[in-house]
């Protein structure tokens, strides 16, 4: 299910697809990564996350000590994720900081949103982003 993109005696990372989600849902009971990785390590736990619909490096602590370790690392922010991500519309600025905390949405609550304010349970969040190529809007097709 998942390609190994490097392996070593503490960690995986893997090829996530988009998709599969990385671990078990309350709402759901669909084959994870996380199940799948620990048919072969069954002590393996998440470093990190990436939802569901998100394709990516994902990696994978073999044992306790290496995760604990990988996480506190994410606490100190001694670790960044950096996202590639296609836009559907126009990017005003070449590059730019985003500080919304995040929420879990009202409509959706297997999705965060962003928020204008800082409410309860919100978790403070800030992206920087930089344009690294755009491309032309095709131009409407019209059918005869």
């Amino acid at each position: 299910m998942n390609e190994i993109v490097y392996e070593d005696n503490d960690v995986l990372v893997l090829n996530k697809p988009a998709g599969v989600p990385v671990e078990v849902s309350a709402h759901s009971n669909e084959c994870t990564v996380l199940d799948d990785v620990r048919e072969s390590y069954p002590e393996a736990m998440l470093v990190h996350r990436l939802d569901k619909d998100t394709s990516g490096l994902l990696m994978v602590a073999k044992n306790p000590a290496v995760h604990e370790y990988y996480k506190q690392l994410f606490k100190d922010h001694k670790i960044k994720k950096t996202y590639i991500v296609l836009v559907s519309g126009t990017v005003s600025k070449d590059e730019g900081v985003i500080s919304l905390p995040i929420v879990r949405s009202k409509k959706d609550f297997r999705k965060r949103i962003t928020s204008p304010r800082m409410v309860p349970g919100a978790r403070p969040a800030e992206t920087h982003f930089k344009v690294l190529q755009r491309f032309q809007n095709p131009s409407p097709t019209r059918l005869a």
